[in-house]
């Protein structure tokens, strides 16, 4: 048939059939065997698993109307199943059709292609202009399927999944799941190994996988409970993900990132869209550029940048790096090393405890921007403070002020002064606090 007569049939298909109408149902039985390969169009097919004691079958089963039931009762006689037995092990099975130039303008027909299979097979279906439906549990499955819908449950090996213009849903797989879309959505849910997903213009979600690896060009994506590894790629998508059990990695560039509980590492890369994460288990790298950042409860080191955009860090366990511009950067209780650096915003720090007896070193630098710095009462620190404008608003008992030309630093050691820690306001006001105070 030609695409044109093709796309005709479907069209005429999805309307449904109207009264009057004629039916007929075609079987034929099955041989057993490893792998069934399946063709099948112009309507739903639906795969099984066959229960137990009985043979695999297919059925066919075929509407059609218009205004003469003599015109239907003719085409649909042409239409059958073709089953091809293999030697090595294999089936093939198509249903068939007649060419377009013979059916007739006003018939509009459908046919729905029901397979049981036995639960120890693998298979592959090609289907076009129909929905398609695979439960049970195969050895394997891979369906190809082309404007129509697609649904692979219970399968106990691996599924591979190619889409076009129909929604992509997988869910209870033993095994793992490659799926490709074309602007539609996919659903992962339960899958025991790694899923692979790509698609455009819908929406993508994994939702329970051994490990993922996610793909899409506009719609969001969501990541949830996946075991082991993650990635996004995410050019004009959205991103959400929570409970990812290994590394995760992000990349975007102009929509939000979300992120909550990763048990190990998180990197994520975007360029506008707002970054916010929570509860890392391991080290944390986030590289912005007019990405709003938010971060926080991270166990591991951390390295923060985004040129153009505010940052907030808050409970970091390890080393810091944090530098932006123009907005405010703000650091919330660090209890690792810090270098962190503002050009033309504001920088605000406090610590919350700076009494452990390990030595640590935080460097604190705002140019053509101000430090507001709080201390705990009870510090154990070395202070270098520096404001090049001479602003220094820091009255700490025991500090000693001198003057250098426009500047003006003070120095003072606290406790067993076991953190070093300086602070350089370039250009701006520096004032320091201690808690409470």
């Amino acid at each position: 048939m030609s695409a044109l007569a093709d796309l005709a049939i479907a069209l005429l298909a999805a309307a449904g059939p109207s009264a009057p109408q004629s039916e007929r149902i075609v079987d034929a039985p099955l041989p057993t065997a490893a792998h069934y390969r399946l063709h099948h169009s112009f309507g739903p097919c639906v795969v099984q698993a066959v229960a137990a004691g009985q043979p695999p079958a297919a059925r066919l089963e075929l509407v059609a109307s218009g205004s003469d039931g003599t015109l239907e009762t003719r085409y649909l006689e042409l239409c059958g199943l073709q089953v091809v037995p293999g030697d090595d092990g294999r089936c093939e099975l198509r249903s068939t059709f007649p060419p377009a130039e013979q059916k007739a303008q006003e018939l509009s027909f459908a046919a729905t292609l029901r397979v049981l299979l036995p639960p120890d097979c693998s298979l592959e279906l090609d289907l076009r202009f129909g929905a398609a439906t695979v439960v049970g549990p195969f050895r394997g499955a891979t369906v190809r399927s082309k404007l129509g819908s697609v649904l692979v449950a219970e399968v106990r090996g691996d599924v591979e999944v190619v889409g076009e213009y129909g929604a992509i849903a997988v869910r209870d797989l033993g095994g793992g799941a490659k799926l490709h879309n074309k602007s539609a959505s996919i659903t992962a849910e339960r899958v025991a190994g790694h899923v692979e997903a790509r698609t455009s213009g819908d929406k993508l979600v994994i939702d329970g996988a051994g490990s993922a690896h996610a793909e899409n060009r506009i719609q969001p994506i969501e990541l949830r409970h996946v075991r082991g590894d993650a990635r996004a790629v995410a050019p004009f998508s959205a991103v959400t993900a929570s409970d990812i059990g290994g590394d995760l990695t992000i990349d975007g560039q102009n929509q939000p990132i979300r992120v909550e509980r990763v048990a190990r590492h998180l990197i994520v890369r975007n360029k506008s869209g707002a970054i916010e994460a929570h509860t890392i288990g391991g080290n944390a790298t986030l590289q912005g550029s007019l990405s709003a950042i938010t971060l926080s409860d991270v166990t591991g080191d951390v390295e923060a940048k985004s040129p153009n955009a505010p940052l907030k860090l808050s409970r970091i366990g390890g080393r810091v790096v944090a530098e932006n511009s123009a907005f405010a950067l703000d650091l919330v209780d660090l209890r690792g090393d810090v270098e962190a650096q503002a050009s033309g915003g504001l920088l605000r720090a406090r610590f919350g405890e700076l009494a452990g007896s390990a030595p640590r070193a935080i460097a604190l630098e705002a140019v053509g921007g101000g430090i507001e710095l709080e201390l705990p009462a009870a510090a154990s620190a070395e202070l270098e403070l520096t404001s090049s404008s001479g602003q220094l608003d820091a009255p700490l008992p025991g500090i000693q002020i001198t003057q250098s030309g426009s500047a003006r630093i003070g120095t003072l050691t606290l406790g067993a002064g076991n953190a070093k820690l300086r602070a350089t306001a370039v250009g701006g006001p520096l004032r320091v606090r201690l808690g409470g105070s």
